[in-house]
């Protein structure tokens, strides 16, 4: 239950900051979906994980998938972390702390998550 409500904070935070990039960037220009799907799907799995009867069954499955996404998100964001300009109406200190802190927290989550999926139970 608690690796599920880290996952799902970290997820929000994430979606929130690929939200705000995906609509600071001008339609014109086809803004990306990977700014914010992938973490709004890590959310949606972790919310999942925290309803008992599938928690019973897929908890950790889902909750390692939900990092996964998580890894991905900031993995693609990574080039970002180093451009002069980046696109988004978030302060660009913001964008790349969330980044680099989602990257580090997510990566710790998915052992965790592992590591739970291979405890006995």
């Amino acid at each position: 239950r608690g690796l599920a409500i880290a996952i799902g904070g970290v997820s929000a935070v994430a979606s929130l900051v690929g939200v705000v990039g995906y609509f600071s960037v001008p339609s014109e220009t086809v803004p990306s979906w990977t700014l914010w799907v992938p973490p709004a799907m890590s959310l949606v799995l972790a919310l999942a994980a925290l309803v008992p009867p599938i928690a019973r069954r897929w908890g950790p499955t889902l909750l390692l998938l939900a990092a996964v996404e998580l890894v991905i998100w900031a993995v693609v964001r990574w080039d970002w972390m180093w451009k002069a300009i980046i696109p988004t109406a978030a302060p660009y200190w913001i964008d790349r702390l969330v980044t680099a802190a989602v990257l580090a927290a997510a990566a710790g989550l998915a052992a965790a998550a592992v590591r739970s999926r291979l405890a006995p139970q």
